[in-house]
């Protein structure tokens, strides 16, 4: 009678198919397949750790090799390969430093950049090919051990190979400025010591000789210099002379002036004020006769035509007679009326009047209007006239006035070029005197001695300190590698790290080894979870459970099986123990062992084997017999029994299939025990037919291939794959487990600091 509450819903187990039943020859197909790429996660600063742990005494022991071997070499190399230094320093000054007119200048007359400057260019020019050349052929360098390497004997006569010397002198004679300073410093390395100062020294000496003899050189070259430009700067000035001297008798002659405004200037002026009034005038003269022409086109008649027509006599005349008919006209016809004959008379009379009025009044204006018009024309002529005149003056003094501008410009800058050429030539002078006082007995120099080379006596290689410092990076270099190399070569699963490298697959828990749990002592391991439910491995395995119940419902997953990647890694075990975890839980458990290659239950539980789970198949009627109560409550044991002729048809078959509903019917779960799945046919023919199947892998044990081909395996079959167990993973090695250990029993015993918690599995 199962314990399982009575609602809760019963799984059957899977129904066949075709696809099943071919499964033997779709697990042949996966065995040969290759396996999947898997994920690839990088080291974390716990995995360099772990592996540094692990190779802790290589790495010791490597350096401390490397190290002694780095003694062994300096003793080697000081005995059979030494190396001594000569060093010599040169002192550089720049050419502002020179004499000068009887005084010194101090250094800091000298910026630090042209300082800089001539250093690198002593130290450029001590390495040129011709100046080791000429030392080369000194005759203290050629008595020099040094040089004798380069002679040899042919035909009894000695042949001196200079090309390979001045090659060897250039890559052993090292020449650097240093810094913050005017020294340079030139050193020499060889096996013999007097040699190395004997080389340096003459080798500063020629070239200090070659930068005197420059220096005299370049005196004697800025000497002849100087002349020439005195020579030239004084035909210069001369001729400036000579040209200033004939502007100035021109400017004479012609009255003129070279500074200030002179007679034509002031005429200039004059002139132009007058055009300005004619140009007023001629504006004036052009709008009265505009203005005219515009009121006689208007028919109007111009104020001043009228009044010279009032003025004209005979029109005054006409008018007064015009004037007197006029009033006689109107007289009688006050006194006669407008009909009668005197006063027809008159107005015929005054009417004759008037019309000669008219008549003169149209002379008179056409004749006034001829008389003005020729007199505006008249002094509109003379006013152009007079403005044609004055331009033609205004330009002729403008031209002499730009010529004499000209002039006097050409006589300033004659001026400034006198004074410039006069100071040049005071400065040239002043430079021909400075060389032909101080010149001579002048001891100036851009390089001197600052401190000659002493003959060494201590080689400058090997050094023992830096040597061992080169011996322990080495030593060092080669241990991380070697220790790396192995964790990189090692395929094996070690951690939670690498089967997340695999991929894709759930970790159920880590149970340690049992040598680093003091607890199991004494206690069967396949039982630890009974008999020593104190230990941490008994804590992992129900840590094993609880990750199993939120992986996958166990209401449901109620046939499990138990398999691994070979043989040793611990399945049955890992199926004991989950199965009396789950029995202590409460949970009436079915273990069955389904190896019938290597059978281990009924050793475990020291119970017979000669009725069990092959037998039950073959005949179901020895279900009841073959059954064994355990001393774990609530935890039954199926053992192999007798291994029958066929058991992969027959797990193949409807036989399992019944037998499995048979003992759910009995028991809340049922673990099946089972070989290797990548070994054995029947684990492959039983994991597509139970609810779940949890792998076993032993750490270091089983490499991350073998686990993806065993994660592909149980896809292809269309197995539900539970989780992943890693099994036996040890302390040492940089194992995980030993900060674990000692927090849980520290805790455990009341001794943890503060109550410390368990470290979660990472």
């Amino acid at each position: 009678m199962t314990t399982l509450p009575q609602t809760s819903p019963m799984r059957l187990p899977r129904p066949m198919s075709p696809s099943h039943l071919a499964a033997p020859v779709a697990a042949a197909a996966a065995a040969i397949a290759p396996p999947t790429q898997g994920t690839m996660n990088p080291m974390t600063g716990s995995d360099v750790w772990r592996v540094l742990r692990a190779n802790f005494w290589l790495i010791v022991v490597v350096v401390v090799g490397a190290m002694a071997a780095g003694v062994v070499i300096n003793m080697w190399l000081a005995a059979k390969h030494p190396r001594f230094t000569a060093t010599g320093l040169i002192r550089v000054s720049v050419e502002e430093e020179a004499p000068t007119f009887g005084q010194i200048r101090v250094s800091s007359g000298a910026s630090s950049q042209n300082i800089e400057i001539e250093q690198h260019d002593q130290a450029q020019r001590l390495k040129q090919p011709s100046l080791l050349v000429k030392v080369l052929a000194k005759s203290k360098i050629r008595e020099t051990q040094w040089f004798r390497e380069f002679v040899t004997i042919e035909r009894g006569q000695p042949v001196e190979d200079l090309a390979a010397a001045k090659e060897d002198l250039q890559d052993k004679l090292l020449v650097s400025p240093v810094p913050n300073s005017r020294l340079v410093q030139v050193s020499m390395s060889y096996t013999a010591p007097r040699d190395c100062a004997t080389i340096v020294e003459e080798v500063v000496n020629e070239f200090l000789q070659e930068v005197r003899g420059n220096r005299t050189n370049n005196e004697l070259l800025k000497t002849q210099t100087l002349e020439q430009l005195r020579q030239t700067y004084s035909n210069e000035l001369n001729e400036k002379v000579a040209r200033i001297r004939r502007i100035a008798e021109q400017m004479g002659e012609k009255g003129l002036t070279l500074n200030g405004p002179g007679s034509k200037d002031y005429e200039l002026q004059a002139l132009i004020g007058q055009q300005v009034h004619i140009q007023e005038e001629y504006n004036k003269v052009q709008s009265e006769l505009r203005s005219f022409d515009e009121q006689l086109k208007n028919g109007g008649t111009p104020a001043i035509v009228e009044d010279m027509i009032q003025r004209n006599p005979a029109y005054v005349e006409d008018r007064r007679f015009t004037d007197d008919a006029e009033m006689s006209q109107r007289l009688l016809e006050n006194q006669l009326g407008k009909t009668h004959n005197l006063v027809v008379r008159a107005r015929t009379m005054y009417e004759g009047w008037q019309e000669k009025l008219n008549a003169v009044h149209e002379e008179v204006k056409t004749q006034a209007i001829a008389s003005l018009k020729m007199q505006i024309a008249s002094a509109a002529e003379s006013s152009r006239a007079s403005m044609e005149g004055l331009g033609k003056r205004i330009d002729e003094l403008r031209s002499d006035i730009a010529q004499l501008a000209k002039t006097r410009n050409e006589y300033e800058n004659l001026l400034a070029d006198q004074k410039v050429l006069s100071d040049q030539l005071v400065k040239v002078k002043q430079d021909q005197d400075a060389i032909a006082v101080f010149a001579p007995g002048s001891n100036f120099s851009t390089a001197v001695w600052h401190s000659m080379p002493e003959v060494p006596d201590r080689p400058s290689f090997p050094k023992l300190p830096i040597t061992l410092a080169a011996a322990l990076v080495v030593g060092l270099a080669v241990s991380l590698g070697i220790a790396f190399l192995r964790e990189m070569t090692d395929t094996t699963v070690r951690s939670p790290r690498d089967i997340a490298r695999v991929g894709q697959i759930n970790l159920l828990g880590m149970i340690p080894h049992e040598s680093d749990d003091p607890q199991t002592a004494g206690a069967r391991l396949p039982l630890a979870i009974f008999e020593a439910p104190h230990s941490i491995i008994a804590e992992q395995f129900r840590q094993v459970r609880t990750r199993l119940q939120h992986a996958a419902s166990l209401d449901t997953t109620r046939s499990i099986l138990v398999t691994g990647c070979g043989p040793g890694d611990g399945k049955s075990t890992v199926a004991c123990n989950l199965a009396a975890g789950l029995a202590l839980n409460g949970r009436k458990i079915l273990l069955v062992d389904v190896n019938f290659r290597r059978p281990e239950l009924h050793n475990i539980f020291n119970v017979g084997n000669d009725v069990g789970f092959g037998d039950v198949l073959n005949a179901p009627e020895l279900y009841e017999e073959a059954i064994r109560e355990t001393e774990v409550p609530n935890l039954s044991v199926l053992t192999s029994g007798n291994k029958p002729s066929n058991p992969t048809e027959l797990l193949e078959s409807q036989l399992l299939i019944d037998f499995i509903e048979r003992a759910l019917e009995e028991f809340d779960h049922v673990i099946f025990d089972s070989g290797p799945l990548l070994i054995v046919s029947e684990t492959i023919a039983l994991a597509p037919r139970v609810d779940g199947v949890i792998t076993v892998v032993r750490a270091h044990g089983n490499s991350r291939g073998l686990l993806q081909r065993l994660r592909d395996q149980l896809r292809q079959l269309k197995a539900e794959h539970l989780g992943v167990i890693l099994n036996a993973v040890r302390v040492q090695g940089g194992g995980y487990y030993g900060p674990m250990i000692k927090t849980y029993y520290a805790y455990g015993n009341g001794n943890g600091n503060g109550g410390a918690v368990v470290a979660p599995i990472q």
